[in-house]
């Protein structure tokens, strides 16, 4: 993302379950530390308990298929329309499209056109793991 003074980049951690962006981290660079830092926020934010499954292809800039529609939708319905002035204005923009729209109001085809927030994984599906 560019702002007025400079480039910053974005790690994210999406639940693939529910869609929902559960961690975040930005920097101004492509430091190995934006990832750990997203992935310490999921865990802060869902606390999961023993058996949790985390993906990453570590391809270049962190970027991973099941991310990619988070990417996409930020770069087309927020990131085009906005001029940043600085890191801290690009920080409260992501953070309130995320929480405020994505997470809570973004209808998702492979939900059911229902947004993250609202989603309930029906726990009887072969798709989810009990173990």
């Amino acid at each position: 993302m560019k702002t007025a003074q400079g480039w910053l980049y974005l790690a994210g951690v999406r639940e693939l379950c529910s869609c929902r962006l559960i961690g975040w981290a930005m920097g101004s660079s492509l430091e190995t530390a934006l990832p750990p830092a997203a992935l310490h926020m999921a865990l802060r934010q869902r606390q999961p308990g023993p058996g949790l499954l985390h993906h990453s292809d570590r391809v270049c800039q962190y970027d991973s298929a099941p991310k990619m529609p988070f990417g996409n939708t930020l770069k087309h319905e927020l990131m085009s329309r906005c001029d940043w002035a600085n890191p801290y204005q690009t920080n409260t923009g992501i953070f309130d499209y995320s929480e405020g729209f994505y997470n809570r109001i973004h209808l998702h085809s492979s939900l059911g056109y229902q947004s993250p927030h609202d989603y309930k994984p029906n726990l009887n599906s072969p798709n989810i793991n009990h173990a």
